[in-house]
Formats: structure tokens, sequence, C-alpha cells
């Protein structure tokens, strides 16, 4: 069963809020509770990184992430009143999920009508070693997690998308556009079709060997959703 972990971006209290009255921790957990819904009603282990009430430090967060197959901090953003977009962090060491992070951006920043400021990475460096500059992406890449991002839906002290933040139905928008590029990246659609289904289409269509798809399914690390691609454009 594929695995995904949220995290609700900030605890009740936090005061980072816009210039009319949004506040992100509670934007940011309507959208988290939403993806939840959704995801699950696709049959995906959803679980958050803390309850409502905890207040748990950004490594304790990221470090939860371990055994999971995505890990996604929810924010939205601010900065000088007048940027507007979407942009979504990636852990610098996987490469592969700039892909990921940049059909993101673009989804969500498409719903909110402002601009996708793309895939990207922060780091810095301490006595010569490179970390990830965002405690969450740290914590969660200390762990065999598979995907690792961190969104900025939108910057909510620009009037603009405040206004849009501020409607539920838009949070809800939101949360279906990150639901999409999740499934169709994750191969959540095409769960429903068994991994010994999958191994049987690929090995009979290619002509693979048992031992030849074991190999596949169980030593590559995103080996069952492989599996299920393959079988799905086979068929």
């Amino acid at each position: 069963m594929i695995k995904v972990l949220i995290d609700p971006g900030h605890a009740p209290g936090n005061t980072n809020k816009g210039p009319t009255g949004y506040y992100e921790y509670q934007g940011v957990w309507k959208i988290s509770t939403y993806l939840k819904d959704i995801l699950l009603s696709k049959g995906v282990q959803v679980d958050f990184t803390r309850t409502w009430e905890q207040d748990l430090t950004l490594l304790e967060r990221g470090q939860k992430a371990a055994g999971y197959d995505l890990f996604i901090s929810e924010h939205t953003n601010a900065y000088d009143g007048s940027t507007r977009g979407v942009e979504v962090y990636y852990d610098y060491t996987k490469p592969q999920d700039e892909e990921f992070a940049e059909k993101m951006a673009a989804k969500v920043a498409a719903v909110m009508g402002n601009q996708s400021r793309g895939a990207k990475t922060r780091v810095y460096t301490e006595s010569g070693k490179i970390y990830n500059y965002y405690g969450v992406i740290r914590g969660a890449a200390d762990t065999n997690c598979k995907h690792i991002l961190l969104i900025e839906s939108g910057f909510h002290d620009n009037i603009e998308d405040e206004a849009f933040l501020k409607v539920d139905d838009n949070l809800k928008k939101i949360s279906e556009a990150q639901a999409e590029v999740i499934c169709e990246f994750l191969v959540i659609e095409g769960y429903s079709m068994a991994v010994e289904e999958a191994k049987q289409i690929v090995k009979d269509k290619a002509g693979l060997e048992d031992k030849t798809m074991d190999f596949l399914v169980n030593d590559y690390r995103f080996g069952e959703s492989l599996v299920i691609k393959l079988a799905k454009a086979m068929i």
C-alpha cells in the first residue's frame, strides 16, 4: 500500500497571517485535511505529522517520514506583499523529484490563477557539508522516505492570493490539484491493480523470467510503482 505523510505546516497560535485575517496555520490545516480525505478515498494510507494541538520541532516532524512513499509539508508563503505564486521545494539529494515538484507547482498555480514559481531546492553549508535549509526536509531526508516536498501554495501577504486562500472551497481546490499530481506521480489511480497482477502482465508481455521480475519489484526502490506503470501501458 502506498503511504503518504502530510505535514500541516504550523501549529495553532502561529502568527503568520495575511493583511485581512487569513492565518497560515488554519489554511494549511484545512488543505491537509482535504488532501487526506481525497487520498484515503483512493486506498492510500495517509497520516499527519502531528495533531491539531501539537507543536513539534521541524526535525521531529520530518523524521516521522520513515517508511513513507511521500512526505509533503503544507505551507503558504510571505515576502514583500506584492509577490504571488506557488513554489515547491524538494530534497536536493533527490534530483528525480524536480519533475514532481514542477508539476505540483504548475497545477496548484493554475487553480489559484497565479504564477508557478517552479521546483526549487534551498541549502546551506556548514563545516564544508551541504544541508537542506528547511528543517522538515532535512529531517525527512535522514529517513528512507522516497519523495519529499514542501509546498508554498501562494503568498498570504499578497491581497489577491490571500483573498483566494480565505475561501474554503478554494482550499479544497488546492488539495484536489495536489492530489491529482500525487496520484499521477505515485500511480495511485492504478494502485487498485495488484502488484502480483501487474508482475504477471509485464512478465508475459515482455517475456521476462521470474527472477528478473522479483529483482525488479523487490530490489528496485520504486519497483512496485514501475511495474504497475508498465502493466498499464502494456494493456
